[in-house]
């Protein structure tokens, strides 16, 4: 069966166990953790923004930019089976990660605007 799924498997799936994918949700699971840490603190205590922090939150708000529309073009698994069809990995996506993905695009250029506009 698993070469019948690699010959249905489209090009512009890719798989969940791939090194991209593990890659890219390390990063965003680092990102989200300094975005918990960091985004409070600077409210509270009201800190200027130096240009390290500027930089971090440019890049983080980048990454969920560039995240949100790849989760719709990664499978998953679903009792057992590697789902490629691509309706279902929207489906799945919409109702899963990418309401997590989209508050977190949304904070980061939120943070963005708010530390540029001082």
């Amino acid at each position: 069966t698993t070469s019948i799924v690699m010959m249905e498997w489209h090009a512009r799936v890719r798989s969940p166990t791939s090194l991209f994918n593990r890659a890219t949700d390390a990063l965003g699971f680092l990102i989200s953790i300094a975005d918990v840490v960091l985004i409070p603190v600077i409210v509270a205590w009201e800190f200027e923004l130096e240009a390290a922090l500027r930089c971090y939150f440019l890049m983080s708000a980048i990454y969920w930019t560039i995240r949100l529309p790849l989760g719709c073009s990664i499978g998953f698994y679903s009792n057992g089976e590697l789902v490629t069809e691509e309706k279902r990995i929207r489906v799945h996506y919409l109702s899963t990660a990418f309401p997590w993905n989209l508050i977190m695009l949304f904070v980061d250029w939120a943070s963005m605007v708010m530390a540029w506009n001082g």
